[in-house]
Formats: structure tokens, sequence, C-alpha cells
């Protein structure tokens, strides 16, 4: 006789609840709040052509950022650069947080990483 599967974790996965974390924009995140930096990935990006390597990292454990592109470029343009972050990140050595919109460009937006104390 033909048995089905559980589909209930097919299920949850397919309405997004426990799978993918949410994704926020850095300009969303409270100025100066401090977030511990909980994972970090290297991705392709194909939606502008043509296709670049990103990073995105993990804050908190509750949602992802990508990294602004001049901060993702000086990581990927040296692995050694990338693995120490990778390292920093495992060990839970990192924060991150938000300082605004740059004064002179607004469409920049600064960032700062810090050693948790």
């Amino acid at each position: 006789m033909f048995q089905i599967m559980d589909l209930s974790r097919l299920n949850e996965i397919g309405a997004g609840g426990g799978y993918f974390l949410p994704l926020k924009r850095i300009p969303d995140l409270a100025i100066g709040e401090k977030f511990i930096i909980t994972g970090v990935k290297k991705v392709t990006v194909t939606k502008y052509k043509p296709a670049r390597e990103c990073v995105f990292i993990t804050l908190g454990g509750e949602f992802n950022v990508f990294l602004p592109t001049r901060v993702a470029n000086e990581l990927l343009a040296n692995s050694e650069n990338y693995a120490k972050f990778e390292s920093s990140v495992k060990s839970r050595t990192l924060n991150f947080s938000s300082l605004g919109p740059d004064p002179q460009n607004k469409n920049i937006q600064r960032v700062e990483f810090t050693a948790v104390n």
C-alpha cells in the first residue's frame, strides 16, 4: 500500500516559517544599536547583471543584512581577510551597528564593526 510522508515540515518551510530569516535593509536598523554577528555567508546575486558576489550577515540570529558593497568587496578581495572575519563571527566576537547615512551622500550607509566586550 502507498504511504504518504508527513508533509507538515515541508509545509512549514514552504510557508516560510522557521527556515529563512527575514532580510532587513541597513537603513531600517536603529542607528547606534549594536547587534552581535551570528553568521556570515557569501552569495552570488543575479538580480543585477553581471552577477556579483555579495556578503550577508545574520544579526543576533534574528534577521539577515547584506553588507554594503564597498565592505563586501574589501572582504572578498582577499580570502585571508574573509577567513579572519568568518572566524571572528564563528567565535561570536563581533558586533555590527548602523551609523546612519553619510552626511555628504545620503545613499551611502555607514556601518561599524566592534569587538564584543
